[in-house]
């Protein structure tokens, strides 16, 4: 029997400290799951840093509550991955509210001591960044100019997970790996599969005359828009079982939104749907973008 809605994470401690050391223990090349440093690695390519990050990333230190002391007031960075003479480090913020410049002196402290480079992952679970309060927003801009500052959310973090499950070779941990997407996919997304929300995505692109009419359902919100997309696939596997057919393989088409939760498409109501639907080029996949032509 099937149980779709058990994810072990629910009944574990899924506040701020409680995810800081999971995410810890995977990006630790010694931690307990036993892949080296190939999650870190996806990391650093995920975070988008460069190449010369990955090197030495085997021999990477990995801590939590880190205590900073550069500028007025003590912090402590939730999570910090020393690399030779670099830090890459993460303030979590799924729930939590910044303190006052908590991200300014967290940046100043890093540059003070990593001689050779630091780059701080600002982690939210809406994918908003950090408050003015925190950080001055014209500073904010300089910073991840620099690439010494990466603003992100957890739906993001999807992808990162997803890059680690091909990587992994115990099943313990590739199962940890997917209650950590489906976590995430319930609490930050409010869907209760988010594989079954990829397919579905991927269902759709397929196909050009189905992207207005899936555009109509996401104008009409989301709770609304996750019932037709459940009974949708259910109806189209039963058809394709009758006709003796297979479920179509997974294909990379996505939202380019994906990264960015706060975005959205433009409201069509005036304009052919059309007017925001781009082909991609990779094979035969429709990926919808925002277009301003």
């Amino acid at each position: 029997m099937r149980a779709p809605d058990f994810c072990l994470l629910d009944y574990l401690d899924s506040r701020e400290n409680g995810i800081s050391r999971i995410l810890a223990n995977l990006l630790d090349p010694m931690g307990s799951h036993g892949q080296g440093a190939r999650f870190l690695e996806a990391f650093i390519k995920w975070a988008g840093l460069d190449g010369s990050w990955v090197t030495g990333a085997h021999l990477a230190s990995v801590y939590t509550e880190m205590p900073t002391a550069s500028g007025k007031g003590r912090g402590y960075i939730d999570i910090l991955v020393r690399i030779g003479g670099r830090a890459l480090a993460i303030e979590n913020k799924p729930d939590a509210n910044d303190q006052l410049l908590q991200v300014a002196r967290y940046l100043d402290d890093l540059a003070h001591h990593c001689r050779d480079g630091h780059c701080l992952v600002y982690l939210s679970g809406s994918g908003d960044g950090p408050t003015a309060a925190s950080i001055e927003p014209a500073r904010v801009s300089r910073e991840v100019e620099a690439g010494n500052l990466v603003l992100t959310g957890y739906p993001a973090l999807i992808d990162w997970l997803e890059a680690c499950m091909p990587v992994s070779r115990a099943p313990a941990v590739s199962a940890m790996l997917e209650g950590l997407v489906r976590h995430i996919g319930k609490r930050f997304m409010g869907t209760d599969d988010v594989k079954e929300q990829s397919d579905l995505i991927d269902l759709v692109t397929r196909d050009r005359d189905a992207l207005e009419p899936a555009l109509a359902i996401v104008e009409a919100g989301a709770r609304s828009a996750r019932a037709f997309w459940r009974v949708s696939w259910r109806r189209w596997q039963t058809r394709r079982a009758a006709e003796g057919g297979t479920s179509p393989a997974p294909i990379s088409g996505r939202l380019d939104t994906a990264r960015s939760p706060s975005a959205s498409l433009p409201s069509p109501a005036s304009d052919s749907v059309s007017r925001w639907i781009r082909p991609a080029t990779a094979g035969s996949t429709m990926v919808l973008t925002a277009s301003t032509a």
